[in-house]
């Protein structure tokens, strides 16, 4: 080991110990981020389809293992297992141990996993990795998906990112989700669509390509044309509110995408003097009762 060792932490986990040394080195000091080529910037959607889609195109999608999906049998028959031993026996202590053996393994298969792609990804032609900052705790209340994102484990790959970044000399970005999945990266069109449509087709410049590939290509847009904050948006209160296609979408880059309410919804918003963009929506949710659909309209 190179530097000087600060600290040294003995940490025990199931049956093995091990030693942990921080040390100190000298950092790689990273470019300035305003001086980066566009084309060492990379965006990066995150799914549970693909893990991982770059906006290089077809040959940067990444699948993800699920390596809790592999073990879950096993997990289960020996929780139920357990759970027919009188609790504190010599045999309920080994069959706990088994488990927490196996939930180990697939902690190790997942960390292990995300590490190798982090470093595929950030050794390749990458200077600048632009991410989604997600809302996993939000997303975990779909019931529905909440083992698979657990599974996938979207936080730990972000922290990773971070730190191998920051060993590298390199930088993250953080961009607001909010839109990513619903514009048009090539004429910025609104195309709304649900979570189980997996293509993108625009009905304007008639491009049809792969849901998550489009997101990965805005969100890599975000990265270049908005101001990211001094702290790239990794601090969990940002110095600078985020890039965000809410600030960006105007008349001259999304064709003033408009919404569709009601008659008293609109007397509403008249009276408030607001403007019906697409974003809206987000920011006064109170004032929509009826479904909302995006549609195109001419403001002149």
């Amino acid at each position: 080991m190179s530097g000087r060792v600060n600290r040294l932490c003995i940490k025990r986990d199931c049956t093995e110990w091990y030693a942990i040394f921080l040390i100190e080195t000298e950092s790689t000091q990273p470019q300035n981020v305003e001086n980066v080529s566009e084309n060492r910037i990379r965006g990066c959607d995150l799914g549970l389809e693909k893990f991982i889609v770059l906006d290089e195109g077809s040959n940067s999608k990444y699948e993800y293992p699920r390596f809790l999906q592999r073990s879950e049998l096993k997990i289960k028959r020996l929780q139920k297992h357990l759970s027919t031993k009188r609790n504190g026996s010599r045999s309920s202590r080994e069959i706990a141990f088994r488990l927490a053996r196996l939930h180990l393994h697939v902690k190790r298969q997942r960390e292990d996993y995300q590490n190798k792609l982090v470093s595929t990804i950030l050794n390749k032609d990458t200077d600048v990795l632009v991410l989604e900052k997600l809302s996993v705790e939000s997303m975990l209340k779909n019931h529905n998906l909440a083992k698979s994102l657990n599974d996938a484990s979207f936080g730990s790959f972000a922290v990773k990112c971070i730190k191998k970044a920051k060993l590298l000399g390199k930088h993250i970005l953080f961009v607001d989700p909010w839109g990513t999945s619903q514009f048009c990266h090539n004429c910025m069109e609104w195309v709304p669509k649900d979570l189980s449509e997996r293509k993108h087709n625009c009905p304007t410049c008639k491009i049809e390509i792969s849901r998550d590939l489009n997101s990965a290509k805005l969100i890599r847009r975000l990265g270049i044309q908005g101001s990211p904050p001094s702290d790239g948006g990794s601090s969990p209160a940002e110095l600078l509110p985020l890039p965000s296609f809410r600030g960006m979408v105007n008349k001259s880059e999304a064709g003033s995408q408009h919404l569709d309410v009601g008659g008293r919804h609109k007397k509403r918003l008249r009276q408030l003097g607001e403007k019906v963009l697409a974003c809206d929506f987000v920011h006064h949710p109170e004032l929509f009762r009826t479904p909302v659909v995006a549609t195109h309209a001419n403001t002149d």
